[in-house]
């Protein structure tokens, strides 16, 4: 998993720069799937949107069974948590815009529910990897 993780950063830096030539990329082929956004909206990072006061995250999904785990993720958390935030969906991508309503402005509520975002997301991403090298396998055999 380590190596997993040291592997991620470097593939981060090669999306955003596609001249990146750094190491561990070669451990990542059929891991992976790199896709160039659709569109220059697609953001990485959380950013922080102003009137409300929000955080705000667009995510990008590759199939309709990744979007569809992910949302039943979401929505399962904000059941548990008792935090619900604003969640659109247009294809793959989803956007997520989340804030306190009674103070109009972001707490550690809402900074936690933007981690689960990001853990939810790395979960699906890794349940649609794990079956494309079981299919990969399967057409092999």
């Amino acid at each position: 998993m380590s190596l997993l993780k040291e592997c991620l950063q470097p593939l981060k830096a090669s999306v955003l720069d596609e001249g990146y030539g750094g190491p561990h990329l070669e451990h990542l082929s059929g891991l992976v799937k790199v896709v160039e956004p659709i569109d220059s909206e697609v953001t990485v990072d959380w950013h922080t949107l102003e009137s409300p006061r929000r955080l705000r995250k667009i995510i990008e999904l590759y199939d309709s069974a990744t979007l569809q785990f992910f949302v039943k993720e979401l929505l399962d958390y904000e059941t548990q948590a008792s935090h619900n935030a604003k969640i659109m969906i247009e294809g793959t991508h989803v956007t997520v815009e989340v804030y306190t309503h009674d103070l109009n402005d972001v707490t550690d509520v809402d900074r936690d529910y933007a981690r689960m975002v990001d853990s939810i997301y790395e979960d699906a991403i890794d349940i649609m990897n794990r079956k494309n090298m079981l299919a990969k396998k399967r057409a092999q055999w």
